[in-house]
């Protein structure tokens, strides 16, 4: 008599058996792969635990499901983890102290990596966000939304100046945690030409390539942000409070491309 499946490590050997595919270059990005009665026959499963591997996939956004049509590798752009260390946050006590070290010590890596690498044209991309960002503030003061969208895409372009994907993903992370204090920040009146004023300390400090004082400019920025935390939670006073990241809601990354547009007054420019 045949054994009963135990779909927790079924499903992760198709899950496995797709990985290293991936791994081996035998699926790449945009491939279709292999149909359900296709992988239960090889992987001899039923189709029930390819569709369950199938799912947990999509969820992590590996593949796309196109009904009617295939199942494909994704665009690695598609694909973040950020969701999952999220919810490893809300499961486990982790303190504002801890968040506040990480982002203070990633923040300044990827600053580190970008002052190296940063090239000519993203320092004029940089300039130009800060200049279009001193403008709204003092002209636009009430559209706190673009004023956020270009403080976002300051730091986005920051991250992409380190011509480093793992980098680019750690400062995507970054600023998915800390985002929603500064929206609240912006939504309450409480950034002023100070927030403006460092964004140009960070930008001169990487044009001159100055470590040293690209780990000045940041302390303030971080410090403020813990502040701004514990001003939006009470309860939150001590360094050993834990931390609840969904505490506010905030624009994802998409999102900000119809910001961007209008806080420009041309066509999309956020990267």
């Amino acid at each position: 008599m045949k054994g009963v499946e135990k779909k927790g490590s079924t499903s992760n050997k198709v899950m496995d058996y797709i990985k290293r595919k991936i791994v081996n270059n035998e699926l790449k990005v945009g491939d279709r792969i292999p149909g359900e009665i296709e992988l239960a026959q090889t992987l001899q499963v039923s189709r029930s635990t390819v569709r369950e591997a199938m799912k947990m996939l999509e969820a992590l956004k590996v593949i796309v499901i196109r009904r009617g049509d295939g199942t494909y590798i994704s665009n690695p752009d598609q694909i973040h983890a950020i969701d999952a260390v999220i919810f490893k946050f809300l499961l486990q006590d982790i303190t504002l102290q801890e968040v506040c070290e990480f982002r203070k010590e990633m923040e300044f890596a990827i600053m580190h990596c970008a002052v190296q690498k940063i090239t000519a044209e993203e320092l004029e991309l940089l300039k130009r966000n800060i200049q279009r960002m001193d403008y709204v503030l003092h002209e636009m003061p009430e559209k706190f939304d673009l004023m956020y969208a270009l403080d976002m895409e300051f730091h986005h372009l920051i991250g992409q100046a380190t011509h480093n994907v793992l980098m680019q993903e750690i400062n995507h992370l970054v600023f998915s945690i800390v985002s929603p204090t500064m929206y609240r920040n912006y939504e309450k009146g409480l950034v002023d030409d100070s927030t403006v004023a460092s964004h140009w300390e960070i930008y001169y400090a990487l044009s001159k390539k100055d470590v040293f004082a690209i780990w000045s400019s940041l302390l303030p920025n971080i410090k403020l942000w813990q502040e701004s935390y514990r001003r939006e939670n009470e309860y939150c006073c001590k360094e050993d409070s834990v931390f609840n990241p969904w505490l506010l809601a905030s624009y994802s990354l998409e999102d900000y491309r119809e910001l961007l547009k209008e806080a420009y007054g041309e066509e999309d420019r956020f990267i």
